[in-house]
């Protein structure tokens, strides 16, 4: 006999497929957010010369910063729990 196929039920391949979301899309995507939050207080402190946006409310660290935390909380609803 070859063995049993297992087949995942539908909760638990969801599971596996927000963690893997989590994963790959949400680290790098906070990791980038976040690092637009110090390249723009860096910008506004005089640290830096530049910044992609130069007007707007793009400019603000502060917008950048809200995102982040937003973006953070979003992926922890995400997240799988065992």
């Amino acid at each position: 006999m070859l063995g049993k196929i297992r087949y995942f039920s539908n909760a638990r391949l969801h599971r596996i497929c927000r963690q893997f979301l989590v994963v790959v899309v949400g680290g790098p995507t906070l990791v980038i957010s976040y690092g637009f939050v110090l390249w723009s207080l860096a910008a506004d402190l005089g640290f830096n010369n530049s910044f992609l946006w130069s007007e707007g409310p793009l400019r603000n660290w502060m917008v950048w910063l809200v995102g982040a935390v937003l973006l953070t909380l979003v992926f922890r609803v995400a997240r799988p729990v065992e």
